[in-house]
């Protein structure tokens, strides 16, 4: 009998221990994951509303202030499980989101059965301040003996998990690959051959310099980081524009200026958010916040800043904060709150376009620009991130995520000088205006020399260019008595100068009007019966419109229209034109400088880190850290964080420039590396088959921009002109520059480019390469290649000897030109056989290419022309 119960004991305590690890197992592979995701952000060390946590069972099991969640006695009327099945809005948690599903609450109906078992050793969450990436970079010390500091600290992985890197890319290779990483445009075979004949790391140094000095690397990084600040043109509906701004241009040319002269980056945040407020006059400046202009949205306001904040965090700091608008982050120490206080940084923020030297009109050109517009515009959380339900019990006040807290932020408004907040006193506006004014009067006296104009045009044209004669005299007066105004509004001499300005007005536009009513009599004494009624309406109205502008001037003599040097963006399709051109306000909140000062302070441990990120990115084809554009709770520490932290400081240390960093990575045994993993260590694929500790360098597609480029720059048919307006993609095969300088919107995009994936307009943090037919058929069948592969081919006759009728040389110097290597004898054998067929074919049958044409064409089509190896 004891023996029997012993047993009945041990199958007992055998069924108990089995149930307890079963639900363990539930609680940890089902329960725990979703408390994770769905409620610690409410409930864990961020956040404990109502006092409760739920990040570990000890936590659960103590409950929060209004008592506990678990009844281990009757386990169905557990709080927890009320809390999750209520079909109550107000009660139902999480209150975001759908419901909990029905499988994970069984499983926690049966956890709380077993009795909530705790797991041993269970962790709460870590502090989000010891978070890798919110801890400030620290330069690693160097323990390998490596010459390169990059090299050694990859060195210490390599040693530590048996790698063995692959040896340095062949020089050509090497060659074609730091041309293209660097300008974007493929070695001659002169710059290859020059490097084979003293192959040191001297000379490779000083290819790197000059190629660092080329304005031809501010082309292609500017590429890059347009992808990244979301360079798009402007777009809309016909003619209504609804996103971006005209002549954004303006701030494409300012990146590429700032690469070439290496200006820190550092200073280009504080130019792109806040050259408004830092340099208010200075035009150059100015374009950088074509950053902040290019997020404008016509139809909606919150639309426009919600763009602003996500892009803004992601690009500098890597952060989603656009998770936060609608509640907590659900993983980042970001409240909703801090995200209200970010929007209210920009909530005062409008955009203008400015008058640019010789040019007045606003619709060819001028400079699209950030100003606040709203310094009293208050901030209300958006309850739920309802724009129409806000919470204005608090007003927010702005300011960066709290838990970034030891990095200096504070707020200084600006006072304006008057040409920053009236530009229609800058003396080189009112230049324009004249010069234009008399370049009308030439043109009329001109025309009125012409003998086959009629009497009656004669005696019309005589008035307009009256009218234009008197039209200087009014710019002149009217600038004078505004600037005066505006500069020293306590001198005396302004009502002598605004009643001056206003009769001068007054004189034009009663000259103009004069000329008009005379050009309408005209027009009505030739015009058909049908249409004479409405021309005799409309010299009524401006009949009319004479008698009103005098009445007006003499019920008040002082008053005239101001020049407009400037129009404020449409803020809703209901704002007047008239509403537009309201005053500019005299000061701004410093909002923005406050923040980009914020940004690029050296104690802030993400901007330096997000940067190099994608530097490192684009050179070697993957980045230290993924995703690019979150480096947050949920982005582990990188593998080479060490690489990370020494490349961010060193970058700090060098003024923010970006040039030493690229010479840096460039010079690196690293980036020499060959590509292949032919004759790779065999523990290399084993223990690192996805490269991540970099034994070997990766081969990445030439982006759509660089692959169109490289053609036309071995076709000799490149146009190098930097800069300017942006050209039709429909005059892509007629314009041959650099296709950076193409419109890129949402409308207009060319397919060549597209077939490519080229950067989409709405976010490119990192291009996608896909492979599809589309690509194939471009590189295959395009104007674009055909006509370039016959004039690669004249290009290359033209470097050999006319009388090698063998082809030899030519198959040889087309290899080495268009893919960057030298063909093999296999190679070789195959392309002199197919240039005899294609000869015979010639007698027989008209090819559209001759053999050698045929020959270069058919290079531009191998994957590795289009590949960077």
């Amino acid at each position: 009998m004891v023996q029997v119960r012993v047993i009945g004991m041990l199958v007992v305590w055998m069924l108990a221990a089995y149930s307890r690890a079963d639900n363990l197992e539930i609680y940890l592979d089902q329960i725990k994951p979703v408390f994770q995701e769905r409620c610690y952000a409410c409930h864990g060390v961020l956040k404990q509303k109502s006092g409760l946590r739920l990040d570990t069972t000890q936590f659960i099991l103590s409950g929060g202030q209004n008592g506990g969640i678990i009844n281990l006695n009757e386990p169905h009327r557990s709080e927890l499980l009320q809390r999750l099945t209520t079909t109550d809005q107000n009660e139902r948690m999480p209150p975001e989101g759908q419901p909990v599903d029905t499988e994970i609450v069984e499983a926690i109906k049966l956890w709380i059965k077993a009795g909530a078992p705790v797991p041993e050793e269970e962790s709460p969450e870590s502090d989000p301040a010891n978070h890798w990436a919110f801890q400030a970079p620290v330069k690693p010390q160097i323990t390998h003996r490596a010459q390169h500091p990059i090299d050694g600290l990859l060195a210490e992985h390599h040693a530590s998990h048996d790698l063995r890197p692959q040896p340095l890319a062949k020089s050509r290779l090497l060659m074609r690959r730091l041309f293209l990483d660097l300008t974007g445009l493929p070695p001659s075979p002169e710059d290859i051959s020059n490097y084979l004949k003293n192959p040191t790391d001297v000379e490779y140094s000083k290819i790197v310099d000059n190629l660092l000095a080329s304005p031809h690397y501010a082309e292609r990084w500017g590429r890059h980081w347009m992808d990244v600040w979301r360079y798009s043109d402007w777009f809309g509906l016909g003619a209504q524009l609804r996103y971006s701004q005209k002549h954004i241009w303006h701030w494409r040319d300012w990146i590429l200026d700032s690469l070439n002269q290496d200006k820190g980056y550092d200073q280009m945040i504080l130019e792109m958010l806040a050259a408004d407020e830092l340099y208010p006059l200075n035009q150059d400046k100015l374009r950088a916040t074509g950053f902040l202009s290019r997020n404008y949205f016509l139809f909606n306001r919150t639309t426009w800043l919600d763009k602003t904040i996500e892009h803004t965090s992601k690009a500098f700091l890597g952060l989603t904060m656009q998770c936060s608008k609608c509640h907590d982050h659900k993983y980042d120490p970001i409240s909703n709150k801090d995200y209200y206080r970010f929007r209210a940084i920009f909530e005062p923020h409008q955009i203008r376009t400015d008058a640019l030297p010789g040019e007045s009109n606003l619709e060819k050109n001028g400079i699209p620009r950030a100003f606040d517009m709203h310094p009293d515009e208050q901030t209300y959380i958006h309850l739920r991130g309802n724009e129409k339900d806000l919470d204005k019990s608090e007003v927010i006040t702005p300011g960066p995520p709290r838990f970034l807290g030891n990095i200096p932020f504070a707020i200084t408004p600006i006072s304006l000088p008057p040409e920053a907040y009236n530009p229609s006193i800058r003396e080189y506006f009112k230049d324009t205006l004249i010069r234009e004014a008399d370049e009308k009067i030439q043109t009329l006296e001109q025309a009125q020399q012409d003998q086959q104009i009629l009497k009656g045009e004669t005696d019309s044209l005589v008035l307009e260019l009256k009218a234009a004669k008197l039209l200087p005299a009014a710019i002149r007066t009217k600038f004078h008595a505004t600037r005066l105004k505006a500069v020293h509004p306590q001198a005396e001499k302004i009502t002598e100068l605004e009643q001056q300005a206003a009769k001068a007005e007054f004189e034009y536009e009663h000259a103009k009007l004069d000329w008009q009513i005379s050009k309408g009599e005209f027009e009505l004494g030739k015009a058909k019966e049908s249409e004479k009624n409405k021309l005799e309406k409309k010299l009524e109205e401006l009949k009319a419109e004479k008698i009103e502008l005098r009445r007006l001037h003499e019920k008040n003599p002082l008053a005239f229209t101001p020049l407009r040097a400037s129009v404020k963006a449409l803020e809703s399709p209901a704002e007047t034109n008239d509403e537009r051109y309201r005053p500019y306000p005299e000061t701004t909140t410093g909002r923005r400088a406050a923040l980009a000062h914020w940004i690029t302070h050296p104690k802030n441990p993400l901007t330096a880190r997000v940067a190099v990120n994608h530097m490192w990115m684009r050179h070697f084809g993957n980045p230290l850290v993924e995703p690019v554009t979150d480096f947050g709770l949920q982005t582990d520490i990188p593998k080479l964080h060490r690489v990370l932290d020494f490349l961010a400081v060193t970058f700090i240390e060098n003024g923010w420039r970006m040039k030493p960093i690229h010479r840096l990575i460039v010079t690196s045994q690293a980036y020499k590396r060959s590509s292949s993993e032919l004759n790779a260590y065999g523990n290399n694929l084993k223990t690192d088959p996805n490269n991540e500790l970099l034994w070997r360098q990766n081969s990445v597609r030439m982006e759509s921009q660089i692959l169109r480029d490289s053609i036309l720059h071995l076709a000799k048919q490149l146009n190098y002109q930097m800069g300017g307006p942006t050209i039709p993609p429909d005059q892509i095969d007629q314009d041959f520059r650099r296709s950076l300088y193409f419109t890129h919107s949402r409308d207009d995009q060319n397919k060549f480019l597209n077939a490519f994936d080229d950067a989409s307009i709405l976010a490119c943090y990192r291009r996608t390469e896909s492979v599809i037919p589309q690509q194939a058929l471009a590189l295959a069948n395009s104007r674009l290649s055909m006509d370039a592969a016959v004039r690669i081919s004249k290009v290359l006759n033209a470097s050999i000897s006319s009388n090698d009728s063998d082809h030899e040389s030519f198959v040889k110097l087309a290899f080495e030109s268009v893919l960057g290597w030298s063909p093999s004898k296999e190679e070789m054998e195959t392309c002199l056989k197919q240039l005899k067929t294609w000869e015979k074919d010639m007698q027989v049958d008209k090819q559209p290419l001759s053999p050698r044409a045929s020959l270069v064409h058919a290079l531009l089509n191998h994957n590795d022309f289009a590949t960077i190896r």
